[in-house]
C-alpha cells in the first residue's frame, strides 16, 4: 500500500466523459513509497494470505514473440484479507542486452477492487527485486548479493546490471 501520494504523478484520460485519475510511479517513486521494512512486512502478509488459501494467484499466462526473441508475462493476483488486486506486466527480450537495454522490463498495474478500474501503474523492477529477496529473507534472513541494490537485504532479484 502506499500512504504517501504527495509524491507522484497523476495522469488523467477521458472515458465517456468521465476522467479517471491514474497514479503514476517511477522506479524511484516505488523506492521512496516501500522502504526495506514495510516490503518484510508486506511480503509477510501475502504469504500468510496464500498459505490460508486467501489469495487468488492464477498462473501466469505468457505471449510469445519468437521473431524478436521475447516473451511477456502477465501475473495477475487477489489478495483477500488486504482487498488488493494486481497485475504484474514483464517483458523478457533476449536480444535486448545487445541494444543497451535491460534484458528485462516489468511493471505493475493497481486495479480498484470495488470497481475494477486501473488505479495505478508502477514501474516493476524494483517490486520484482524486492519480491524475489523477501521471499527469500522472511524464512532465512538477509543474505547479500554482490552488485545488486541494498545488497545487503536482497538474495535475489537482479539480471546483471539491471533489477529483475
Amino acid at each position: 500500500m502506499i500512504d504517501n501520494l504527495s509524491l507522484y504523478k497523476d495522469l488523467y484520460y477521458s472515458k465517456r466523459g468521465k476522467i479517471m485519475k491514474i497514479l503514476i510511479l517511477s522506479g524511484d517513486d516505488v523506492r521512496r513509497a516501500l522502504p526495506m521494512q514495510q516490503a518484510i512486512g508486506a511480503m509477510k502478509r501475502a504469504f500468510t494470505q496464500l498459505s490460508r488459501g486467501q489469495a487468488d494467484v492464477p498462473l501466469r499466462e505468457a505471449l510469445r514473440v519468437p521473431r524478436h526473441r521475447g516473451v511477456t508475462l502477465f501475473m495477475p493476483a487477489y489478495l483477500a484479507s488486504d482487498d488488493q488486486m494486481a497485475v504484474k506486466i514483464a517483458s523478457v527480450f533476449e536480444d535486448n542486452p545487445a541494444k543497451g537495454l535491460p534484458l528485462i522490463h516489468s511493471l505493475v498495474v493497481m486495479v480498484d477492487t470495488s470497481t475494477g478500474e486501473p488505479c495505478a501503474v508502477m514501474d516493476g523492477a524494483y517490486l520484482t527485486a524486492l519480491r524475489t529477496g523477501r521471499g527469500f529473507g522472511p524464512r532465512h534472513g538477509p543474505v547479500g548479493t554482490r552488485g545488486c541494490p541494498d545488497s545487503g537485504h536482497l538474495r535475489g532479484g537482479c539480471t546483471g546490471a539491471h533489477p529483475a
